[in-house]
């Protein structure tokens, strides 16, 4: 009878450490899938972002000061801030 008593004191000091490891796995777990579907998905939007970014640089050029194509240049340059504010506002959600 002693002896099982002392079986049980061991076995009830070892229970909470064995939860709280087994918790603190599911919980890590949960997170880091959580965080990399997050990453995945920012990854994609940054992928869109730059490749917009690259066309709109490569449609200004030199000429755009040009008065005759002043509302090309006004239109372009409306396109990136509205680019450029997009984006920041999904950085700001993650």
């Amino acid at each position: 009878m002693r002896e099982s008593a002392l079986n049980l004191v061991q076995v009830c000091q070892i229970i909470p450490q064995a939860v709280f490891q087994y918790l603190s796995k599911k919980f890590t777990a949960s997170v880091s899938r959580s965080l990399d579907t997050e990453d995945r998905i920012f990854r994609k939007v940054k992928k869109t972002d730059d490749d917009k970014k690259a066309a709109h640089l490569k449609n200004f050029r030199p000429n755009l000061e040009n008065p005759a194509i002043k509302l090309a240049t006004q239109e372009l340059n409306q396109r990136e801030i509205e680019r450029t504010d997009k984006f920041k506002e999904i950085v700001d959600e993650t």
